[in-house]
């Protein structure tokens, strides 16, 4: 038996004897009598003060004593009844624990009952933390000593600011007032420092025992391994002392049992002539037995013949139960296949109705803060709190939040019309470059305003597309009005409008603002502005694009945006032209379709 390195050794007995120094088990028998032994001498000295001070709340303090000798008492059954050592080190630790609050908590309730300031037994706090001290890790002490320092300190300050009332001892401390907060500051002060400087020093001298009975524990495991050691060389001595005996009697053996080896070799030779007679005789045995294994082949043959028969149809019953089987399998796909397509409607289902209630509060919330904002104004004007040189300003603020509130309605009303079973009803073959160059007249004065160019490319000769007409309008203007809106002074507006294939390619570019890169997964949602826009105009819904995206999808289209940030944006658009077989719109309204080419 080999010793290991002094490194490794050194460390597996540490870990070994710090595991048996931690665990706390031995100590919380003698714990829980002590602990019981010290709540009846407490009783006891509350008995005497009720007789000999007024002022003490009996009841209350009994109650107390009562609540924390029942907790004891009952740690100290559990102890009796279930030996410590069994337990593992983490419930022998979490019941240290339990023990440590039951007593700063019990000890705190006790002195507030009993003056707190004038009660001298505020040092016994020190106990609890010397306990966690001596059982626990370091952390674990210095945690206790600041509990309570601050289960001592917040009393004082409780009691202080009458959050909670003070227990005057008369007799001992005379009557109130209380006491300065200078003396309440320097006794809350001196209780945490001696909790603190109780817990360093019980921490520092307890780990000093326990690296000493680590010592001792290694000295101990290395001596025993050292003497197992010797007592394994001193076996395989023995035994290599008693392996040589044994050869020699071994060899002595051999040298007996060769000289009878040359015996029994004369006597095997006289047994082969024996033999040899004998095989003579079975040889001719053999020849008979071989005429009856001929007549034994052919019967075997016979049998061949029938189990093949046999087996053949053994064939056809498997072919017939393989076929059953894929039967069954090709059904089971069937189901697997209803379910799964179940489970995804069921999903779809979720998220529509998750997205309703989203947009409910989204609306609500929206609708809410012009109202508000238009109540809070006229408010100010009726009671009076505007000069009359203001009246006519503040009216022009509530009409502009009237136009925003009027402005959201519109849009919700027509981000709900998209859908309705009227729109669907007004579609029909539309010329969308016409309405597209109709909402470029009507929108190029308020570029003209502001020095913008808009520059429009529209082909010659494109065919008709299958949608909304009312939509389609709806669509340009708010695809155009932001290319304007957040646009700089002086800018430009390109738009194209073309065929490609089977669609209609449309884009809208601007040299605006653009569009950060955080914002771009949010543009197309309900009620989303980037912060840019936000600070460039306050007028706004946030629903524009959301209106453009819904409009696109039912129409079986598809757009999407590109932007850079201060350099401005391009939305690109397709729509399948008239009796093309382009995308088809889903149930939950997403378009099934590739994303559009480059315009």
């Amino acid at each position: 038996m080999s010793l290991p390195p002094n490194g490794n050794e050194d460390r597996h007995f540490e870990e070994e004897s710090r595991d048996q120094v931690f665990a706390p088990g031995p100590h919380l028998r003698p714990l829980a009598v002590m602990h019981l032994f010290g709540l009846l001498a407490l009783a006891a000295v509350l008995a005497v003060v009720s007789l000999r001070i007024s002022g003490v709340s009996t009841g209350m303090l009994s109650l107390s004593v009562a609540i924390w000798a029942a907790f004891d008492l009952a740690l100290f059954l559990y102890l009796r009844s279930t030996a410590p050592e069994r337990l593992s080190q983490q419930t022998q630790i979490k019941l240290v624990h339990a023990q440590i609050i039951v007593d700063l908590t019990g000890l705190t309730v006790l002195l507030h009952l009993s003056g707190t300031v004038a009660n001298p037994f505020s040092p016994f706090y020190v106990f609890p933390v010397i306990l966690a001290a001596a059982l626990l890790t370091r952390r674990a002490a210095l945690g206790y000593a600041a509990v309570a320092s601050l289960l001592y300190c917040g009393l004082l300050l409780a009691e202080a600011v009458g959050w909670l009332p003070n227990h005057c001892l008369i007799g001992i401390s005379g009557t109130p007032p209380y006491p300065r907060d200078a003396l309440l500051i320097a006794q809350g002060l001196a209780l945490a420092g001696m909790c603190f400087l109780t817990a360093a020093a019980t921490t520092a001298l307890v780990g000093a025992l326990r690296s000493r009975a680590r010592e001792l524990a290694t000295s101990r495991q290395r001596a025993e391994l050292r003497a197992a050691e010797m007592q394994e060389l001193n076996q395989r001595l023995q035994a290599a002392n008693e392996e040589y005996l044994h050869g020699q009697q071994h060899l002595d053996g051999l040298y007996a049992e060769l000289q009878q080896a040359y015996a029994r070799l004369e006597a095997r030779s006289r047994h082969m002539s024996e033999l040899n007679e004998q095989l003579r005789a079975a040889n001719a045995e053999c020849k008979l037995r071989g005429e009856q294994l001929a007549e034994v082949n052919i019967r075997l043959h016979e049998a061949n013949l029938r189990l093949e028969s046999r087996s053949e149809h053994m064939k056809e019953l498997n072919e017939q139960l393989r076929a059953a089987n894929a039967d069954c399998r090709a059904k089971r796909d069937e189901l697997v296949e209803v379910n799964a397509r179940l489970a995804t409607a069921n999903a779809k289902l979720r998220e529509l109705e998750d997205m309703r209630a989203q947009f409910t509060l989204l609306v609500t919330h929206e609708l809410r803060a012009p109202v508000a904002a238009i109540q809070s104004y006229l408010k100010l004007i009726l009671e009076g709190y505007v000069p009359e040189a203001k009246v006519r300003e503040t009216l022009a603020k509530a009409e502009k939040r009237a136009m925003e509130q009027l402005a959201l309605i519109a849009d919700l009303l027509e981000l709900s019309r998209i859908g309705s079973a009227d729109a669907r009803g007004q579609v029909q073959p539309v010329q969308i470059e016409l309405s597209l160059q109709e909402q470029i007249d009507l929108l190029a004065g308020g570029a003209r305003e502001r020095g913008i160019t808009v520059e429009a490319n529209i082909a010659v000769g494109l065919p008709p597309v299958l949608t909304n007409p009312d939509q389609i309008r709806s669509l340009w203007n708010n695809l155009i009005s932001n290319a304007i809106k957040y646009n700089r002074d002086g800018g430009r507006v390109d738009i194209a409008l073309r065929r490609e294939g089977d669609r209609v390619i449309a884009s809208v570019g601007d040299t605006g603002i653009g569009i950060p890169p955080e914002a771009m997964p949010r543009l197309f949602s309900e009620f989303f502005r980037a912060d840019n826009a936000k600070a460039l105009s306050r007028m706004g819904t946030g629903l524009g694009l959301s209106i453009v995206k819904e409009i696109v999808e039912r129409s079986g289209g598809a757009i999407v945006a590109e932007s850079e940030l201060d350099k401005g944006t391009t939305f690109r658009l397709w729509l399948p032209m008239l009796g093309a077989g382009g995308a088809k719109a889903t149930p939950a309204g997403e378009v099934a379709a590739p994303e559009p080419a480059a315009a």
